[in-house]
């Protein structure tokens, strides 16, 4: 994560350094690093001007989105955060990354993500604030190197996207 800010650091486009990735069958093994409009708080860095930005308005963004942005930020139907954000305006949910993500979607940056996890979120066992008993996460194994192979471009990678979407439906 640190080669990752030291790399990016004068790349406005990129918001967000994470450190897991879902469990997608495709990139394990891989030291591929992707971009894409998501991100994950399991594990993640960012950079002081980037985190400046952050809002947790939920009236703001219900406001402020519109169905097709709903649909971007929902991974084009893969999955429903937006439900997040409206569990957080009712005050059925008080949670903060929801918010990190929606000011990274809305100011147009990328999160980089390694194909294969540094990180390993070990709440699922009961103990974490927001999680319930599950066993699906963590299970190929940690990332040990630190010789990642960086995007070649800095946009978003629609194949890696693409596989996240399947991961999701």
């Amino acid at each position: 994560m640190n080669l990752a800010l030291e790399r990016y650091k004068d790349t406005p486009d990129v918001w967000h350094i994470a450190g897991y990735n879902e469990d997608i069958p495709q990139n394990r093994g891989s030291n591929h690093a992707s971009l894409w409009r998501f991100m994950s708080c399991w594990g993640w860095a960012t950079w002081a001007d980037s985190w400046t930005h952050y809002s947790r308005d939920p009236e703001e963004l219900v406001h402020l989105f519109t169905d097709e942005d709903i649909h971007r930020f929902n991974l084009d139907g893969a999955n429903d955060f937006w439900a997040q954000v409206l569990a957080n305006k009712s005050g059925e949910l008080k949670t903060w990354a929801v918010f990190w993500y929606a000011t990274i979607f809305r100011n147009g940056g990328l999160c980089l993500f390694p194909q294969f996890s540094y990180v390993e979120n070990i709440g699922f066992d009961g103990s974490g604030s927001h999680g319930v008993v599950n066993s699906s996460y963590g299970r190929a194994g940690l990332n040990t190197s630190i010789d990642p192979i960086w995007p070649a471009k800095i946009v978003e990678d629609a194949a890696a996207l693409g596989q996240l979407k399947d991961y999701y439906t």
